[in-house]
């Protein structure tokens, strides 16, 4: 779900921009790189990184804020 606030509106959509796919095994003793985002509407970003068990970092994050459809 992706929910958007701008001019004073909360637009709220159900939308899959993609998949951040994470193994059931996957150890996290330390930070790991996952490949970057790429996808539909400009949808791209700079390596992956899972932190920890709650935390994902996406580095320079970018969108062309069409709407899908």
């Amino acid at each position: 779900m992706l929910t958007l606030n701008a001019c004073g509106k909360q637009v709220t959509r159900e939308v899959n921009f993609g998949d951040v796919k994470i193994p059931r095994n996957f150890d996290i003793p330390k930070p790991q790189k996952l490949a970057p985002l790429q996808g539909v509407h400009g949808i791209s970003s700079d390596n992956i990184v899972v932190v920890d068990a709650q935390t994902i970092l996406i580095r320079n994050l970018s969108y062309d804020g069409e709407a899908p459809g």
